[in-house]
């Protein structure tokens, strides 16, 4: 799992019809240029979180991508020329992760649990239908601007 935060916590994310798109079609072009899935994301007003697969080892790559385009964007939205994201690297959590669960939530092998069969929720809140059905928008607009 990926974390990144904005500078100086600013609310710099704070959902709108141009935020939200310019996030979903960075991440969508992102992934598509350096083979990198996606499995879940989660923006808030000044974070956001990407639980990715790295499958073709392009992950320094993808980040550099992503994090310059999507704070190009952003500045220009919101008239800024300063540092979108913070300036320390973004928080990588490695993890074994696994697929959707039966209540469609993400799970993770939690570290330090009683053994690895251990498994707390994910971004929860992502199997609520009002964020799953804006995610799957957000996506299907990517999709359409890709060429």
């Amino acid at each position: 799992m990926v974390t990144r935060r904005c500078a100086q916590r600013q609310f710099l994310l704070r959902p709108s019809g141009a935020v939200n798109g310019i996030i979903g079609y960075c991440l969508a072009v992102a992934a598509e240029r350096y083979g990198v899935r996606v499995h879940a994301f989660c923006v808030l007003s000044n974070h956001l979180h990407l639980v990715i697969t790295d499958v073709r080892g392009t992950r320094p790559e993808f980040f550099r991508w992503l994090f310059e385009f999507t704070a190009k964007c952003l500045n220009a939205h919101w008239g800024r020329w300063e540092n979108l994201w913070a300036s320390e690297p973004p928080s990588v959590v490695p993890g074994r992760w696994r697929g959707p669960a039966r209540q469609g939530r993400l799970h993770a092998d939690q570290p330090g649990g009683s053994g690895p069969g251990d498994r707390a929720p994910l971004l929860a809140g992502a199997d609520q239908p009002a964020g799953a059905d804006r995610a799957r928008r957000v996506f299907q607009a990517a999709e359409a601007l890709l060429p």
